[in-house]
């Protein structure tokens, strides 16, 4: 791996200029954000690309085989080439580096490319369990004669984290000492060391990753017949539609009130269940839909009561209703599933703090894996691992088996998916 000194870097907002118009309308269609409000000029659209915002959207985008890869090009401080990436990774880099390009996440330098330097500060420092590099020359042939003790703590911090706590660097004849001394150890005070990128690399064999994941995880489970999954499918939607109008007719007439931090109250919820006839998990989205539907409405006094929405929406077809609560639901950052759990006291049906972010997109990768395994019903431990390499980014709310149980719970309520299987 070449660790140059970095050269004069090509402006970023030529390399936009030089692209082709089929090529922008590709990376407006990747990166909408870049052309709300439309930019004066490439300079602007440049500067866009790379403001944190942005880049946090896109690379929130990649699965974790594209941010492996994109992680690897930021270790790069000059350009660098295909070659140069697939070699610390994989043969299939190469053509992920055509999507990352397509998203302006890296440009072209020439036949090489190049990493903008506010990709590298988004994605922080210690890379893939990286330290920083060195600008001495290490003499890796000296490994050989290394103290055994000296080994097995190269061995430690070789995946990362590359920071290591010692006794005292300055115990003369120590494998620690010969370690510095031979430069394969960087000191930060008396009792820290760090391991430098280029031997890390070294005894990680010329790679970046221990496990490289160019591949989405396969997904099996129990075979489910396709007359079977409709049939359940279709029971669920008639259900559904009749106790979203249910609750709101009882409601109209026996009026909830908000509790003083916003949302329905432990009683409230209790009340909803027990006259609809299910489990308060049941309860709790059915509410949570009317929300996202926007069919009811707080009435200064803390009153909760179906609105003209609510109207509207019964003089649809069962088929329009059917569609509206399903796409509502698919674009909601609110997550019912965190309601009543016992590490969620203060979460509350209809209350203000369910919403997470990056629900839709979690919950759009889900759909699309039991989509594409139609005709059985996934285990959650596949399923989970499908998502996640999907989404690899733990920010507002982190993919956990919890979140994908309760997604595929709720299709099956919504009759999306027939194919449900009760993991909790």
């Amino acid at each position: 791996m070449s660790l140059s000194v970095a050269s004069a870097m090509p402006t970023f907002a030529e390399e936009l200029r030089a692209r082709s118009d089929e090529e922008l309308i590709q990376l407006f269609n990747l990166r909408p954000d870049l052309i709300t409000p439309i930019p004066a000029d490439m300079g602007a659209l440049a500067t866009r690309a790379t403001s944190a915002p942005s880049l946090i959207r896109a690379i929130e985008s990649l699965n974790r085989w594209q941010l492996q890869v994109l992680e690897t090009t930021t270790l790069f401080e000059d350009s660098y080439s295909v070659t140069e990436v697939t070699e610390l990774t994989d043969s299939a880099a190469k053509t992920t580096l055509e999507e990352l390009l397509a998203l302006a996440l890296i440009y072209k330098d020439g036949k090489k490319f190049r990493t903008p330097r506010a990709v590298r500060d988004i994605l922080g420092e210690n890379i893939a369990g990286l330290g920083p590099t060195v600008a001495t020359t290490i003499n890796f042939k000296l490994l050989d004669k290394a103290p055994t003790c000296a080994k097995s703590l190269l061995d430690q911090l070789t995946w990362g984290p590359p920071k290591g706590q010692v006794e005292d660097i300055h115990k003369k004849g120590s494998p620690i000492q010969w370690l510095l001394e031979n430069k394969f150890l960087i000191p930060v005070d008396s009792k820290t060391v760090l391991l430098p990128r280029e031997v890390a690399i070294h005894l990680r064999g010329g790679k970046i990753y221990k496990n490289l994941s160019p591949v989405q995880p396969a997904v099996s489970g129990k075979k489910i017949a396709a007359t079977e999954s409709d049939r359940a499918a279709i029971a669920s939607i008639t259900t559904l539609l009749r106790l979203i109008t249910e609750l709101l007719n009882f409601w109209s007439e026996e009026t909830p009130t908000a509790i003083q931090s916003g949302g329905l109250g432990v009683r409230e919820v209790k009340k909803c269940a027990e006259h609809l006839g299910v489990e308060e998990p049941f309860a709790i989205f059915i509410a949570e839909l009317t929300y996202m539907l926007g069919l009811i409405s707080t009435e200064p006094d803390g009153r909760i009561l179906p609105n003209a929405s609510f109207d509207l929406f019964l003089t649809k077809s069962y088929e329009e209703q059917w569609l509206e609560i399903v796409e509502a639901w698919q674009s909601s950052t609110r997550v019912a599933g965190l309601i009543g759990r016992s590490d969620s006291r203060n979460i509350t049906a209809l209350g203000p703090e369910v919403d997470r972010p990056n629900a839709p997109r979690i919950r759009k990768s889900i759909l699309e894996i039991v989509e594409t395994s139609s005709g059985i019903a996934p285990e959650l431990d596949e399923l989970t691992n499908a998502v996640t390499w999907r989404y690899p980014h733990r920010k507002t709310l982190a993919v956990t088996k919890d979140f994908i149980a309760w997604t595929t719970r709720e299709a099956e309520w919504l009759g999306i998916n027939g194919a449900y299987r009760d993991w909790e």
